[in-house]
């Protein structure tokens, strides 16, 4: 089983965490029996006495895990032989973990860097990179009897479309017989809202059924035809699956397709039609308006440029779940489009495809603290052709205008004080602090408390104005000892460079009258770095910094190397405090390189301010 897919800078699920020292990151879920194997990490012994049971998230060292697995009895003795991995993704009861029998034995559990992206099934006999030796069998047929595959619908499962493979049949084209008795599940199980009260159900017809039960929340409907509509519905979110069924036998569930109705139904989106041009859409590469049958469209086009086009969406409720769909309404030959979600509280979400179709609606929750989200609509580089968008729609509830957004509040502590700053929340004319229960009324970003004494301390803000009050922020705490003081030299470029070493296209300007650092991307990647001495081995610490301004489309990111472990970066393309990185140095390791960076060909710059590293164990 095998989905793979890179990603490249300026793309949301990028990471600074390479492959072979080219410049893109590698998403590769899968799970491999291969054979022959052999007993150790060693090149040598290989023979089918042995399998390797393996496990992938990615590809780099630290992304799979390779079993080398001794079997029972040696696999080219001449007779069938059964092979087998259950692969579970995690649910409430289910840890995860991918599970290899062989002959029916359970004979080995990987429980690292497991698999959650659906992918393709494959049978192969193949001679990789000289390892498995000679292709010199005497018998050069590869005989298959059955192959039987069996969902456990997990929460962990995640379901993916647009595998991006001109070779490969799509999953519609897939045989629906049975290579064993029985009846298969249902495939491309569907979920649409129509309106605030209704949704409707359709599947694939299977092979040999008579009738279907579908599953709504439990609640089990029977002998009813594709499609279903549900009417009446109450606001809530509503999960189905579907089962095939005749008079001898039916068939396992389906996957679990969810979508929620809420009170404001309307679509939530600015020009989502595109009758106004680009309206509303402000953030575009390679994207512009063009006329598909009697509509607009928008047509993104992939060069040696990834095209994109970027809605923020601002209004929304936190903890809140959206929904999301839109149509691909043309598309040139191999060429994939992707509508998808960021920015809003949890990791991007993406679906396409490269066919017109309508792109089933897929669901999003908002955090704890998140009022936006960026809905994106995007053609991956070096694909030579168009995508055609249209009928953006997403639904989900809006705040009230009397209602205020909750700030996204950070603390950052230098020796006997902190500074709390937080993001603007639209419509507010003040703000109110809360320290450990005492409320400190019409304060403003950022807002130094100083004089404090050793101790941890918790604070949350909210925002108000003449009408209303927010909500409490999250509640940030810190604890203050004798050691807590900053450990970066001029995190706050006041002495210019002082400090930081490598500078690649960094210089320090002014920024909303305080001083900050600006790295420009060329066609080398700004960088500018600081090796931080004196750290004590085996210590956690902690590492922020704020972007306070970078121009469109351009990423840059906070980063921590040399400590003993993998290099970790945060960052992004929009102003914030990255305040999410912690790290442990090793065993004898008392230094640690802290980095600004901004990488190649993005064509634009990002400016740094406040860099913060303390111990935090």
């Amino acid at each position: 089983m095998n989905f793979s897919k890179e990603y490249y800078p300026g793309h949301p699920l990028y990471q600074n965490k390479t492959v072979g020292g080219e410049d893109y990151y590698a998403v590769n879920h899968e799970i491999d029996i291969e054979l022959p194997g052999r007993p150790s990490g060693a090149k040598t012994d290989i023979s089918f006495d042995y399998a390797l049971c393996n496990t992938w998230v990615g590809e780099n060292e630290d992304e799979y895990t390779t079993n080398y697995t001794s079997l029972v009895q040696a696999q080219d003795d001449g007779n069938w032989h059964t092979y087998r991995f259950d692969w579970h993704t995690g649910d409430v009861d289910e840890q995860a973990r991918v599970e290899f029998y062989f002959d029916d034995v359970l004979t080995e559990t990987s429980y690292t860097n497991i698999p959650t992206n659906s992918g393709r099934f494959w049978i192969a006999a193949w001679f990789p990179n000289e390892w498995a030796g000679v292709p010199d069998f005497d018998i050069s047929v590869f005989e298959v009897d059955y192959v039987k595959i069996t969902p456990f619908n997990e929460s962990g499962d995640r379901f993916v479309t647009g595998l991006a493979d001109p070779y490969i049949a799509d999953i519609s084209e897939y045989p629906l017989t049975n290579a064993v008795e029985g009846l298969n599940p249902p495939a491309n199980l569907n979920v649409t809202v129509v309106n605030e009260k209704e949704i409707t159900v359709t599947w694939d017809m299977v092979e040999g059924a008579e009738a279907y039960d579908v599953d709504q929340n439990g609640v089990i409907t029977s002998d009813v035809t594709s499609p279903y509509v549900i009417t009446n519905l109450d606001n809530g979110t509503y999960a189905f699956k579907v089962r095939a069924k005749n008079t001898d036998s039916t068939s396992s569930w389906s996957v679990v397709r969810t979508a929620t109705i809420s009170i404001n139904s309307e679509n939530l989106l600015t020009n989502p039609n595109f009758e106004d041009d680009l309206f509303g859409w402000p953030n575009g590469v390679n994207a512009s308006i063009e006329q598909v049958g009697e509509n607009n469209a928008a047509k993104i086009t992939s060069t040696e440029l990834t095209g994109v086009l970027k809605q923020v969406v601002t209004g929304l409720q936190p903890n809140t779940t959206y929904t999301l769909t839109g149509d691909i309404v043309k598309c040139d030959t191999n060429v994939y489009g992707y509508l998808g979600v960021t920015d809003f509280g949890g990791n991007p979400i993406e679906h396409g495809g490269n066919i017109a179709k309508q792109i089933a609606p897929f669901t999003f929750r908002t955090g704890a603290a998140n009022t936006a989200a960026t809905i994106y609509l995007s053609v991956y580089k070096n694909q030579n052709g168009s995508v055609y968008f249209d009928n953006i729609l997403l639904t989900g509830e809006r705040g009230t205008e009397d209602e205020l957004g909750i700030p996204v509040l950070s603390a950052i502590p230098d020796g006997n004080q902190v500074t709390l700053s937080w993001t603007a929340v639209e419509g507010a004319t003040g703000y109110d602090i809360d320290r450990d229960g005492v409320t400190f009324s019409n304060v403003t970003s950022p807002y130094l408390i100083s004089d404090l004494m050793e101790g941890t301390y918790s604070f949350k803000v909210r925002a108000k104005n003449n009408t209303a009050t927010g909500n409490w922020s999250g509640v940030q705490t810190i604890t203050l000892r004798s050691s807590d003081t900053n450990l970066v030299q001029n995190p706050n470029f006041d002495f210019g460079l002082n400090g930081w070493v490598d500078s690649i296209n960094a210089t320090v300007i002014e920024v909303n009258g305080n001083n900050a650092v600006k790295i420009v991307s060329t066609d080398v990647t700004g960088l500018l770095r600081q090796v931080v001495t004196g750290l004590q081995p085996n210590t956690t610490y902690r590492l922020n910094g704020d972007i306070v301004q970078c121009d469109a489309n351009v990423y840059g990111y906070l980063g921590v190397s040399d400590y003993g472990g993998s290099t970790i970066e945060y960052g992004g393309n929009v102003p914030k405090t990255i305040d999410s990185i912690t790290f442990t140095t090793g065993v004898n390791n008392t230094t640690a390189t802290i980095y600004l960076s901004v990488y190649k060909n993005q064509g634009g710059e990002v400016f740094f301010d406040n860099i913060s590293l303390i111990p935090v164990s």
